[in-house]
């Protein structure tokens, strides 16, 4: 196993939900790309629809149903009447919702009712996503259940899955994935110097969901690493501080680990590492279950961040 992949494997997150943190800076995320999405045409758009709970098929991972409304004069058919199943958030077509309309629109029993505008929180007409996330957490800190979950995607993307034809986008890896695509084709088609800052905004977010997610599992990696590699030093960084808690955000440091495992005599500390990693993220044991499906989460991001790059540079 190459020291890249072992980095790599090492940010995965281990929770069967979104961290705290992570999931509000992902929803952030989310409603950076529908502003985006809102300087292109409209039949290109796809954020901010909605099914209905009552109208997702499960049995085909469709939305069903139909739902009318006129397009306004200023796209390319003023006068189509177009049905679709999903319910868009604005309301009439020269209106994009704002953040906390966003929110509402796409709620379900998962999340906080009633999004207000202090709910966010602005910086020179810009949305602030550390600000915006940390708010979005005490929000769920006062729900009974007091956690963040992934939210479904087919409440914020319409869309024909690329994965499984005949489905609609509903596995949350995938949407994130097509959520970078989105970004990375609108940036080919528009970006300039008076909207780049968009485009830096969201880079910056996701960037910021990369460091939580590994922030937030640090502690799961450390435990596991301790109490499986007997016999191995397991050496920990520090990743900064954590915007909703007391302390800073810890997780293993490999790299070191490895360098003072073999200092010490280990010569097979590589292997030792790799069983390790394979064990945690892809073996049979039902308590890394979770750990197994976060893996291809994980993945969705890293392809993200890789397209980014290809397509607007170094972010």
């Amino acid at each position: 196993m190459k020291c890249n992949l072992v980095l790599a494997l090492s940010s995965l997150i281990v929770s069967a939900c979104a961290a705290g943190y992570q999931g509000c800076l992902e929803r952030v995320w989310l409603f950076q790309a529908y502003e985006l999405e809102g300087l292109i045409p409209a039949h290109l758009r796809t954020l901010g629809y909605g099914c209905p709970s009552n109208s997702w098929n499960l049995g085909t991972n469709r939305c069903t149903g139909q739902y009318q409304r006129q397009l306004d004069v200023q796209y390319e058919n003023p006068t189509h009447n177009f049905a679709v199943p999903y319910v868009p958030c604005d309301s009439d077509a020269n209106r994009r919702c704002t953040y906390e309309q966003l929110m509402n629109h796409m709620k379900t029993g998962r999340d906080p009712p009633n999004w207000t505008p202090a709910d966010k929180v602005m910086n020179n007409g810009r949305i602030d996503a550390r600000g915006t996330a940390i708010k979005c957490v005490d929000r769920y800190r006062n729900r009974p259940r007091g956690v963040v979950r992934n939210f479904p995607a087919w409440q914020v993307m319409n869309a024909e899955s690329k994965k499984v034809p005949g489905e609609n986008v509903h596995d949350f890896n995938e949407y994130t994935e097509m959520l970078g695509d989105k970004i990375n084709d609108i940036s080919d088609r528009i970006r300039s110097d008076s909207n780049r800052h968009l485009f830096d905004d969201m880079d910056a977010t996701r960037n910021q969901i990369d460091i939580a997610r590994a922030g937030d599992h640090g502690p799961f990696l450390v435990q596991a690493a301790q109490s499986r590699m007997t016999g191995t030093t397991i050496r920990t960084k520090d990743l900064g501080p954590d915007p909703v808690g007391n302390t800073n955000w810890q997780t293993v440091d490999w790299p070191r680990t490895i360098r003072d495992a073999r200092a010490a005599g280990n010569v097979n500390i590589n292997r030792d590492v790799k069983s390790f990693l394979s064990n945690f993220y892809r073996g049979t044991n039902l308590v890394d279950g979770p750990a197994r499906k976060h893996y291809q989460m994980f993945r969705a991001y890293r392809i993200v961040g890789d397209k980014a790059f290809s397509c607007r540079g170094r972010t």
